[in-house]
């Protein structure tokens, strides 16, 4: 007698056909993220965090101009989902993984989206279009280009602080912002500058300077008795914060950035042996082996550079990695309209102070992409040899170049 095996119901089998079908999607997506060596989970901003990477892999594929974007997602396909709290996504991760959880960057100040203060100047457009010239020389303007909302509010700060102690009973630490022609005028109204904080007299008042100042010169002030008016930036401020909250929090602070800046030695003073890095440095002697680290930026580099560092440091085996974006929003819409107006002209004029190190790498940025570029600070530099068989020039200025520098450089070239 012979028996016969039935098959299953056909509403079963099509139910584990679709499971199967689900698992080998599944499949696919965690084969193609081995392949990147990582595994990205979003936050609630949108803006991705980096939950899993293993040792020795680099984020090469992440190609971005900015990075407010660098691991940026849909929201529309994250909607559905929702994710676990990311101290319950790292308590799963493998002893041998490198943790690295990525920070988005403030996008609020004094209750205000900095977006909302970023605004097209006039005579520009968003294509980095700028006022027509003569026929002879055609002039564009970058749309993002000069003064910066942190700048401004610095260069108000100081001037009604001249008018409530009056000439000669403020001075800074150093130049307010790194602009000769502006520092120049402020002077003009009585504003004092000095590198030597025992220089000021206890009757004078002391103005701290856009880019910060360390824990230590605050103490120092409060110590003399000096009034003390901050007139630092609120991106450095935050920065200042991360550095201090990452202290407490057991990392190793790594600060991107240059070592002699006034932002960078500033902000290393808010937590001890912050380790400095930039792109030349040679990591393994410089970080500690195996270290939990957390990696902030000077806020005007460029978000490739930035990017292009912690990628090395990914190739190292450390036990965790946070990164926190301290990124200038600003800054980097400015490098992005430069890179795309360069790409427009035949030569480029980069405007601003010749030790700012946000027009030196606006300069930087537009070289690379191989425009010719002259960085200047004022049309007094200019030599008509620069545009000699040029017949369109591009101008943008750093974050602190006043309009006025910009708009008398550009109608003086429209006039050659």
């Amino acid at each position: 007698m012979h028996s016969s095996i039935q098959s299953p119901p056909r509403t079963r089998s099509r139910r584990f056909g679709s499971i199967r079908k689900v698992m080998r999607a599944r499949g696919k997506r965690s084969r193609m993220a081995r392949r990147v060596g990582v595994d990205i989970t979003k936050s609630p901003t949108h803006v991705g965090r980096i939950t899993r990477m293993r040792a020795g892999s680099v984020p090469g594929t992440f190609r971005t101009a900015g990075m407010m974007s660098l691991f940026y997602r849909d929201p529309a396909r994250d909607a559905p989902r929702t994710a676990s709290p990311p101290r319950e996504r790292e308590a799963r991760l493998r002893a041998s993984a490198v943790v690295v959880s990525v920070e988005p960057a403030m996008m609020e100040c004094d209750g205000k989206r900095i977006g909302d203060r970023v605004a097209t100047r006039p005579g520009s457009t968003q294509g980095g279009q700028g006022p027509d010239s003569t026929e002879d020389m055609q002039v564009k303007i970058a749309s993002s280009r000069g003064f910066c909302f942190g700048v401004e509010d610095a260069i108000e700060l100081a001037e009604e602080a001249v008018k409530t102690h009056g000439p000669g009973r403020v001075v800074a630490l150093g130049p307010v912002i790194h602009n000769r022609q502006v520092v120049e005028r402020l002077e003009r109204e009585g504003l004092g500058q000095t590198g030597d904080l025992d220089a000021i007299d206890p009757s004078q008042a002391l103005l701290i300077r856009s880019h910060g100042a360390s824990p230590e010169t605050f103490e120092q002030a409060r110590r003399r008795g000096l009034d003390v008016v901050d007139a630092t930036c609120v991106l450095v401020k935050r920065a200042q914060e991360v550095v201090r909250q990452l202290h407490e929090e057991g990392y190793h602070v790594v600060m991107i950035g240059d070592p002699e800046h006034p932002e960078v030695r500033g902000v290393i003073g808010y937590a001890p042996d912050v380790t400095v890095i930039d792109r030349d440095t040679d990591l393994e002697e410089a970080l500690p082996y195996r270290e939990r680290l957390g990696i902030v930026a000077q806020t005007t580099h460029s978000p490739e550079h930035v990017a292009g560092v912690i990628a090395r440091i990914l190739c190292r085996p450390y036990r965790e990695v946070k990164i926190v974006n301290t990124l200038c929003l600003e800054v980097t819409r400015r490098q992005e309209a430069a890179i795309q107006l360069a790409r427009e002209v035949d030569v480029m004029f980069v405007l601003g102070g010749l030790h700012s190190a946000n027009t030196q790498e606006l300069a930087r940025l537009c070289r690379e992409v191989g425009c010719e570029t002259y960085h200047l600070e004022t049309w007094e530099q200019f030599d008509p040899v620069m545009v000699k068989g040029k017949s369109v020039a591009g101008i943008t200025a750093g974050a602190s170049t006043p309009e006025s520098v910009i708009t008398e450089f550009a109608r003086n070239l429209e006039a050659l």
